[in-house]
């Protein structure tokens, strides 16, 4: 692995999150990751500007969910 990988992967482990030890938060969390992973198989190399724009605010929608459940593991999986 690569020491930048190491390091993040360090930074995140120490995040708190309920997600492993509450089967209703991680029960909630993996419907709105189900959620999320089919609106990015919808999108293909032909997809409009617009249907991309849509996915977009509609996965943003799902991390503020996720963030509203479980902040920790908000923390962990997102992107910016």
């Amino acid at each position: 692995m690569r020491n930048e990988y190491k390091a993040w992967l360090e930074d995140k482990e120490s995040i708190d999150s309920s997600y492993k030890t509450c089967k209703e938060t991680k029960s909630q969390i993996d419907e709105l990751l189900r959620e999320n992973s089919s609106l990015q198989a919808s999108l293909g190399k032909e997809s409009t500007k617009h249907e991309r724009l849509i996915v977009e605010e509609k996965t943003n929608d799902l991390m503020l969910k996720i963030k509203q459940i479980d902040e920790g593991f908000y923390e962990i999986i997102k992107v910016n």
